[in-house]
């Protein structure tokens, strides 16, 4: 007995054993995998992101030609956020650890506080004076006050170390990050947002066109905003990595609107495009339009996509999006012809597919925009109406057409069958019934529900020359009977027997009607 339960507890010791040793493994393998997954154990720089503001904190002011005073700029800076693959620490003068340039200069002119509106009193200082850098998860943010603009707008971010190393800022072990320098061309806040693309299509005389709204965000500060100008993705004309296709530049960002910035772009466009395409701004919008031929044709070709975006990081580069969905979006587009499908339908699938095609050749587009398109192409897909199901909305909106302004219980069944009509339509064709025939439709389906409770609730009541005592009166009721040819009404008093005799006659007809209808 005792030799039986030394066997089992040493196979209990043994079956326990195991698990402690894997546990152990477990927690060694989670614990350390990051560190194996790139190798060392170091922080390793994955990404960064750049947005410009201002502080109203210390505003210069000058005096315009009328001599009212104004606000000329205040304390703009930028926001570089730095994401590591893990967490970092970083000392209170991190900062020294990175030397930053704009414009390819490491200094610039700055308000002095002591004469805020005093230009001649403005102070040179370098830019190493003017930055922060604090540690918080796996983000290093970056403030940096930059003077009066950013001029060209070329922001770089390195080791201040000519060894490129950075000791201040390390993993939470103290191991130095691993720097990636930053260069790129800094956002100021303006935006456009696309309001309306037009593809050529020169067999029916239109041109390829682009509208866009110019966004000005309170957040916007001063400076040279460059865009690229694309034909079909692709930058039109020459282009500059640094610089982009064209610039639009202000100075008083503290009191423009978007329409009076929209009202700088067709100048500077018009000098390096005008030959060939035509920029005009309306309020707050701009449009660029290809120009015709000398002969009046369409230089274009078609399915030809024009577009005009901000050219600043992180679209002054190759964007990286996934433009998968919009690959599979474009073959499913392209799989359906015109033949079987009304021209209106199948010329919004026609748009959306060449402004897709555009954007799936270009490197300019973020994913939030591809995706959008991929939203919008497959939205004019499922919009299709085939030439049978506009035919069958036609002879609906038709049919709705003849209902008489009070129907009568003889056209319950007409009622009926249209509404059964409608609710099968798909989306695509309940989108081409107007709101006013879906109204007097609505309106003669509420009519006959009203006829058919007057009916089936019939108001017991006796004439008003009658003897409310009469032993009769609890055998009469009336009801409100319409003349179809006329419509006029009247009410009819009958014993309510005969009442009800007529009513379930007339719905045992109207039954009749729906069911051969």
């Amino acid at each position: 007995m005792r030799k039986g339960t030394a066997q089992t507890k040493t196979i209990r010791f043994c079956f326990k054993k195991p698990l402690a040793v894997l546990a152990a493994a477990a927690t060694l393998l989670v614990t350390q995998l990051p560190a194996l997954a790139d190798g060392t154990g170091v922080p390793v720089m994955t990404g960064y992101t750049v947005t410009t503001n201002h502080s109203s904190d210390l505003i210069q002011h000058s005096t315009d030609s009328n001599g009212n005073v104004i606000p000329m700029t205040d304390n703009q800076y930028m926001n570089i956020d730095v994401t590591f693959n893990k967490p970092i620490q970083a000392t209170p003068d991190a900062a020294s650890d990175l030397a930053i340039t704009l414009s390819g200069s490491t200094s610039g002119s700055y308000i002095n506080p002591a004469a805020p509106d005093d230009s001649s009193q403005n102070i040179t200082d370098p830019f190493s004076k003017h930055v922060t850098a604090t540690a918080s998860g796996n983000i290093l943010h970056i403030v940096f006050y930059y003077g009066f603009a950013q001029y060209m707008g070329g922001l770089t971010i390195k080791p201040a170390a000519a060894n490129g190393t950075v000791t201040k800022i390390t993993g939470t072990d103290g191991t130095p990050v691993q720097w990636s320098n930053i260069s790129c061309l800094v956002p100021n806040g303006i935006k456009l947002s696309t309001v309306d693309q037009t593809p050529a299509n020169p067999a029916a005389g239109v041109t390829a066109s682009v509208t866009k709204q110019v966004i000005n965000p309170q957040s916007a500060t001063r400076g040279a905003v460059w865009y690229v100008f694309l034909k079909n993705g692709q930058p039109v004309g020459s282009f500059s990595p640094t610089s982009g296709s064209f610039a639009a530049h202000y100075h008083m960002y503290l009191t423009l609107d978007a329409k009076t910035y929209a009202s700088y772009f067709p100048s500077g466009f018009k000098t390096k495009y005008g030959s060939q395409y035509t920029l005009t701004a309306t309020g707050d919008t701009i449009t660029v339009t290809s120009n015709k031929n000398a002969d009046g044709t369409i230089a274009d070709a078609a399915g030809d996509v024009l577009d005009v975006l901000v050219y600043a990081y992180p679209r002054d580069r190759d964007t990286g999006a996934d433009k998968t969905g919009l690959s599979t979006a474009i073959s499913k587009a392209s799989a359906f012809g015109a033949a079987n499908y009304t021209a209106a339908s199948y010329a919004a699938v026609k748009k959306q597919l060449a402004i897709a095609s555009s954007m799936n050749s270009s490197i300019y587009y973020l994913q939030p925009e591809i995706d959008a398109q991929v939203s919008t192409l497959n939205t004019a897909v499922s919009n299709l109406v085939t030439v049978a199901q506009q035919q069958a909305v036609d002879d609906f909106i038709a049919s709705v057409a003849t209902l008489p302004a009070n129907v009568s219980l003889q056209d319950a069944a007409m009622v009926s069958g249209l509404a059964d009509t409608y609710a099968k339509f798909t989306d695509a064709q309940k989108a081409l019934v107007s709101s006013a025939t879906l109204h007097t439709l609505q309106t003669a389906e509420d009519q006959i529900q009203t006829l058919e409770n007057s009916v089936l609730n019939p108001v017991s009541s006796v004439p008003d020359n009658s003897s409310p005592s009469s032993s009769a009166s609890s055998d009469v009721s009336s009801a409100v009977v319409s003349n179809p040819k006329t419509g006029e009404s009247t009410s009819v008093f009958m014993p309510t027997a005969v009442l009800l005799a007529g009513a379930a006659i007339m719905l045992l007809t109207a039954g009749y009607k729906k069911r051969r209808g």
